[in-house]
């Protein structure tokens, strides 16, 4: 395997990987939003006691530090997905670069004076 295709193979792998982490962390935000939400709507009832609602207010309040948290990881995720992305293409336009100037060239070039191939 060429150089470059093992590099761009194991890009793809590096993508694919930061791919993972980012839906991981964008479906961890929305289950921990349900349960904030869920507990907010639960402070509404009417029935609850004040240190109920006072716990269930500390939860809103925890539960939305780690939405803050995960969003920031989720955007650290985003900017190593987005320079994989950058990486795998730069990769793909050197080979395309390298496949371009072998055509221009042409097998003949590849031959010493005798015809005969090195």
């Amino acid at each position: 395997m060429p150089k470059h295709q093992g590099i761009l193979h194991t890009t793809e792998q590096d993508v694919q990987a930061a791919k993972v982490d980012y839906a991981y962390y964008d479906g961890f935000i929305a289950c921990l939003e349900s349960i904030r939400d869920s507990l907010a709507r639960r402070m509404e009832l009417l029935h609850l006691s004040n240190a109920e609602r006072a716990i269930f207010r500390r939860e809103v309040c925890r539960l939305n530090e780690q939405v803050e948290n995960v969003i920031r990881y989720a955007s650290t995720a985003e900017a190593g997905l987005n320079a994989k992305m950058a990486e795998r293409e730069r990769i793909l336009q050197q080979l395309d670069g390298a496949e371009a100037n072998r055509s221009e060239i042409g097998p003949e070039a590849l031959c010493d004076d005798k015809g005969s191939k090195p």
